[in-house]
């Protein structure tokens, strides 16, 4: 997905917003109607885990992590979504690429979160009895610190 600026369109930007909010609903969880300890995709669009499992950010230009060490990537990777002031555009629009980029790094944080913790019994009591789990509760609070900085100026 990553193309030269003269060659971006309008059909481009909107297959690159599908695909990203693919990877975001792919990653969500809700508890089933079934049972109440199970888990299961609120939609199913299933993609698997090897495809994209690293997430979108192989398709983005610029930063776009809370590493981030330069201006935020949502406005150059989501163009038909960045902020437009009164007075700069026909119609004035809020900062909606800033927001997809946020979704997209909470979701990698808590999907990460998951699959360290929860990939399966056997691997979660071994992490609890080693000591180890905590230390990855701690590191997942440290990540959450960070973004909560990151887009603390965005409301």
């Amino acid at each position: 997905m990553l193309v030269p600026d003269a060659e971006r369109n309008q059909e481009l930007e909107r297959a690159r917003l599908a695909f990203t909010y693919c990877y975001i609903f792919d990653r969500q969880y809700v508890p089933s109607s079934h049972s109440s300890d199970m888990l299961m995709c609120s939609v199913s669009l299933r993609l698997g885990k090897a495809f994209w499992s690293r997430g979108p950010a192989i398709c983005f230009q610029g930063f776009s992590s809370s590493a981030q060490t330069g201006p935020a990537a949502a406005p150059g990777n989501f163009p038909y979504l960045r902020e437009v002031k009164p007075g700069e555009g026909d119609y004035p629009q809020d900062d909606f690429a800033s927001l997809i980029q946020a979704y997209i790094e909470l979701t990698q944080m808590m999907s990460s979160a998951h699959d360290t913790l929860y990939p399966n019994a056997a691997r979660t009591r071994s992490l609890v009895v080693y000591g180890e789990y905590f230390k990855y509760l701690d590191e997942l609070a440290r990540s959450l610190d960070g973004f909560k900085i990151l887009w603390r100026q965005k409301k």
